[in-house]
């Protein structure tokens, strides 16, 4: 009986050694250790199996960014489930990189604790070297499609992008103002651009101009210029924006920040009335393209009063929402493609790292394309994938402190406020005057603590 037994070890044991592949169990000591591993560590790994059973460190032979992929996979089994599958890449002994698959099932105690890992790792490394090579084609094939259609400069192959491009080839097409909405970072300019060099005006100007970065005492001379003389330091006569514009686009960004007195002179000059230049009496017409673009809700901006009625309905007249990269999963890699050829000073375009394909497109990116695009950039330097949730979980123990102050001024100035809208029965205007603001601060305060 006992050498009926030795002969069927011995046999399995022969089986597993002859499988194309290692045959293994690792115990959960924190490095998944080896306990056993077959002689197809020699052929995939270069390690006879006595030197992978010694070692304590077999993880440590995978990136750091497949790790953590991995990690994630196997925190997810249970004793109801414990079936798992991996692919990622390994250093073998002579330094060589592999991609391999694993798969396996996790070994628990009577108490469900894993104990255990039981796998078969094969190597894959020809079908993955040929997939990533095929999926990278397939992206620059479709980037050259948007090139060809004259959007170079908007990437996306997502269902979300098709309707952008859809509506913006129908906008360009006509005179309509056009209102582009959209989180920071979602490429609204670039929207706005591609409405204007598809339009018949695309040889004339396009005129961008950030609403916010200009001081209010300073607007009226931006948009409508002024004459030599006109004030102090007025040494030559200067047009503004809309004559700078004339016959192509004036691209309004963060209309929002636009005060209400200008608003109403800004409505005049686009609904025909003209303007006149700041020291001048004479009334001046151009005739261009109008659009506007912000990062908040238009309704809001009415509904708080930070926008006149009117003015929304003038600029409202065609709205293109700009989505969000959270809502664009299938393009995230096509833009990271984009961005590492863009930002590349060498003359081949570095490959991303392991894991790095799956960790970009599970990512939240608060940041939009914008944050992508610094993150690509930042890669080329570092090399290493580094998001802003990583960067703020370690500062946050740091700054606890701050934001716990922080907070409590915020809820103090947020009370103080409310308390000032109900004692001036939510008449704005005569709560800024109370608690000395402008109307525009008392405006910008009530969207910050969402105040109706």
């Amino acid at each position: 009986m006992k050498k009926s037994t030795t002969q069927n070890q011995n046999l399995i044991k022969s089986v597993v050694d002859n499988l194309p592949g290692l045959v293994f169990r690792a115990v959960n000591d924190g490095q998944w250790t080896f306990k056993f591993a077959s002689r197809g560590a020699v052929a995939l790994l270069g390690y006879a199996p006595e030197e992978l059973v010694s070692a304590t460190a077999f993880r440590h032979m995978i990136p750091n960014e497949d790790q953590e992929e991995n990690r994630r996979v196997l925190s997810q089994i249970s004793k109801d489930n414990p079936q798992y599958e991996l692919v990622y890449r390994i250093r073998t002994a002579p330094g060589k990189i592999k991609w391999v698959k694993e798969e396996g099932t996790g070994v628990y105690s009577a108490a469900g604790e894993l104990v255990a890992l039981d796998g078969f790792l094969v190597d894959i490394t020809e079908q993955k070297t040929a997939e990533i090579e095929l999926r990278e084609e397939n992206i620059r094939l479709k980037s050259s499609i948007r090139n060809r259609h004259g959007l170079d400069k908007l990437i996306g192959k997502s269902l979300v992008m098709k309707e952008v491009y859809e509506l913006i080839s129908k906008a360009a097409g006509t005179n309509a103002t056009i209102a582009i909405t959209g989180e920071s970072g979602t490429g609204k300019e670039l929207a706005a651009r591609a409405i204007h060099n598809l339009s018949n005006r695309s040889k004339m100007p396009f005129v961008v101009v950030n609403c916010s970065a200009i001081p209010e005492n300073l607007l009226e001379s931006e948009f409508f210029g002024y004459r030599k003389g006109a004030f102090s330091g007025a040494l030559a006569d200067r047009k503004g924006l809309m004559a700078a514009a004339r016959g192509g686009t004036l691209f309004l960004d963060e209309v929002g920040e636009i005060p209400l007195h200008m608003q109403a002179k800004l409505l005049r000059a686009l609904d025909g009335d003209g303007y006149t230049p700041i020291g001048d009496t004479k009334v001046r017409v151009s005739e261009f393209r109008l659009i506007v673009a912000t990062n908040q809700d238009l309704d809001d901006l009415v509904a708080t009063g930070q926008m006149r009625e009117d003015l929304y309905y003038r600029i409202n007249t065609v709205c293109l929402r700009m989505p969000p990269l959270r809502e664009r999963k299938d393009d995230i890699l096509m833009l990271a493609d984009y961005f590492l050829k863009k930002f590349s000073d060498l003359g081949v375009t570095p490959k991303l790292p392991g894991n790095a394909h799956s960790t970009l497109i599970n990512y939240s990116w608060p940041g939009n394309v914008r944050e992508l695009q610094n993150v690509i950039s930042r890669f080329l330097t570092i090399n290493k994938i580094e998001l802003a949730s990583n960067v703020v979980s370690r500062k946050k123990a740091k700054k606890k402190s701050q934001f716990g102050l922080a907070e409590n001024i915020e809820n103090m100035e947020k009370q103080a406020i409310l308390d000032a809208l109900k004692r001036n029965h939510w008449h704005i205007g005569k709560a800024a005057v109370d608690l000395r603001f402008s109307r525009r601060t008392m405006q910008r305060r009530m969207i910050k603590y969402k105040l109706r």
